[in-house]
C-alpha cells in the first residue's frame, strides 16, 4: 500500500511538501494521488462500519484534504468518490455537504474521473448520506464543531457555560426588587437583610440561609425556630398557622388582632390551630353555655370579666395547658353550684372535690341538700358544717353519720320536711356509688 507522496514518485513526505510549496505539484495531481492512496487503503482494510458510515468517513477525509490545499475559511464543497473501473465515457461523483449531497458528472481527463462511479451508484450514495445526516441537537452544549467554526444549530440553554458569559453585576436596588417580588410576605427589614447578604455573598441560596439565621428574621417570625435552631415551619407554613388561629378566634366573636402576642406564644409552645380550636369549643360548651354562677367561678379564676368573650379570650393564653384547662372547668362547675345554692366556698376546695370525682350534676344535688341540712341544723340548734355534706358526697361515712344525727334530732318536727331530708341524704351519700 503506497502513500500519496510515493504515488507521486517522491522518497519522503518532506520532499513532496517542498515541491508542493514551490508549485511543482498541482492541486489536481495532489488530489489524484491522495484519492489513489485512500482507495488502496480501503481495499486492504475493509470498513467495519455500515456503507453509509464508510462514505461519511470518506467525506470527512475529503473535506480535510480540500481544506489543507485550499485554506481555511473558504466555502467547502465535499467531493465523495468511489473506485470504479477505468474506461467508459461519463462517470459521476457525489459533491456538496450534508444534508444536500448531489451528484456531478466527470469526463475523461477530469481530476476525479478515475474515482468516478456509475450514475446509479453515485445517486444511491448521495441519498444514503442525506438520509443518515444527524443535525446538531438543540441541547448540545458544544459551542463549536470540530473545525472550530460556530455551529449555527447550537442553542445555548445556559449562557453561563459559555466562555463569553459575564455575570450580571449585583446591586442592592436590583436584588431588593427581585426578592420583594418573590417574597411579598417578607417585611422590609427582612428584605433589607436578604438583599445585603446576597450582594455580599453573590449567591442567592447562601443569602437566604444567612437571612433565616439572623435576629431580624426571628423578630419578624417569632416562634418559627425552636431553641435548638431548627425550623418549626417554613415561612409559608408559619403564616398559614397564624391565619388559622385568627380564623378560630374570629369564629367565636373575638378580635384576632389583639391576640398576636398570644399566637406567637402558642406557636412557641407547639400548640396547633386544631388544639386551639378544641380548647375554644370545650370552654364554649362547658362554661359559656352554663349557669352564670359557673361562669362567675371560671372568670374569677382567670381574672377576667364575666362575659362569654372574656372567658373565651382567656383560653387563648399559652399558659393554659390541657390538664389545667380541664381541671379548671370542672372546679368552676362545682364552685358554681355551691354559689348558686348560697354557699361561699373557695376555688381550691372546689378543685379538690372535682379531683375526688365530684361532677357538676352531683355538686348540684349535694349543695341543694346542704341548704336543707343547714335549715334542720338551725332548727335543732346544732352547728352546720358544709364540709360534712361535701365529704359525705364523696364517700366519707363519718361525715354522713354526723348529718344523720342532725336529722334524727328533729324527727318530732315537720315529718314531710324530715322525710325529704332523709331521702336527699341517701341520694347524697350514694353519689360516689353511682
Amino acid at each position: 500500500m503506497a502513500t500519496w507522496w510515493q504515488i507521486l514518485g517522491y522518497e519522503s513526505a518532506d520532499e513532496a511538501d517542498k515541491e508542493l510549496a514551490s508549485g511543482a505539484i498541482s492541486s489536481a495531481e495532489l488530489q489524484r494521488a491522495k484519492d489513489e492512496a485512500f482507495q488502496q487503503s480501503s481495499e486492504t482494510t475493509a470498513p467495519a462500519t455500515s456503507n453509509a458510515d464508510y462514505w461519511q468517513q470518506y467525506a470527512e477525509r475529503q473535506k480535510a484534504i480540500y481544506e489543507s490545499t485550499q485554506g481555511a475559511g473558504e466555502e467547502v464543497t465535499e467531493v465523495i468518490t468511489e473506485p470504479t473501473e477505468e474506461g467508459g465515457d461519463t462517470l459521476y461523483i457525489v459533491v456538496g455537504s450534508p444534508p444536500n449531497y448531489t451528484i456531478a458528472a466527470v469526463n475523461p481527463g477530469d481530476a476525479n474521473y478515475s474515482s468516478g462511479m456509475t450514475q446509479q451508484a453515485a445517486q444511491d450514495t448521495a441519498n444514503t448520506l442525506n438520509a443518515n445526516y444527524q443535525p446538531p441537537s438543540s441541547n448540545d452544549d458544544t459551542v463549536t464543531d470540530d473545525s472550530g467554526e460556530s455551529d449555527p444549530n447550537f442553542f445555548d440553554v445556559d449562557a453561563r457555560y459559555n466562555a463569553e458569559y459575564i455575570a450580571p453585576e449585583l446591586n442592592y436596588q436590583s436584588v431588593f426588587a427581585e426578592i420583594a417580588i418573590r417574597y411579598p410576605y417578607f417585611p422590609d427589614d427582612v428584605l433589607n437583610e436578604y438583599a445585603k447578604n446576597w450582594v455580599e455573598s453573590g449567591d442567592d441560596a447562601v443569602a437566604l440561609a444567612k437571612t433565616e439565621a439572623s435576629s431580624v428574621f426571628k423578630a419578624a417570625f417569632p416562634g418559627i425556630r425552636r431553641e435548638d435552631g431548627t425550623m418549626r415551619y417554613t415561612v409559608g407554613e408559619y403564616l398559614g398557622v397564624k391565619e388559622d388561629m385568627r380564623v378560630q378566634v374570629a369564629e367565636y366573636g373575638l378580635n384576632p388582632e389583639i391576640f398576636e402576642t398570644q399566637f406567637n406564644q402558642l406557636i412557641e409552645g407547639d400548640v396547633s390551630p386544631a388544639e386551639l380550636a378544641r380548647r375554644l369549643q370545650v370552654v364554649q360548651s362547658e362554661i359559656g353555655s352554663n349557669i352564670p354562677a359557673v361562669q362567675q367561678a371560671f372568670a374569677a379564676q382567670f381574672g377576667v370579666p364575666i362575659s362569654a368573650e372574656a372567658i373565651l379570650a382567656a383560653v387563648v393564653s399559652p399558659e393554659i395547658e390541657e390538664g389545667l384547662l380541664q381541671g379548671t372547668i370542672t372546679a368552676a362547675q362545682v364552685q358554681g353550684e355551691a354559689i348558686a345554692a348560697g354557699f361561699m366556698t373557695s376555688f381550691a376546695r372546689s378543685r379538690a372535690l372535682a379531683r375526688a370525682g365530684l361532677t357538676q350534676q352531683q355538686a348540684a344535688q349535694t349543695y341543694q341538700f346542704g341548704r336543707q341540712a343547714r335549715e334542720l341544723a338551725a332548727r335543732a340548734g346544732r352547728e352546720f358544717i358544709l364540709a360534712d355534706v361535701e365529704e359525705a358526697a364523696i364517700g366519707d361515712t363519718m361525715a354522713a353519720r354526723r348529718i344523720q344525727n342532725i336529722i334524727s334530732e328533729v324527727e318530732s318536727q315537720s315529718s314531710a320536711q324530715l322525710g325529704a331530708a332523709r331521702t336527699q341524704l341517701g341520694a347524697v351519700i350514694g353519689l360516689t356509688e353511682a
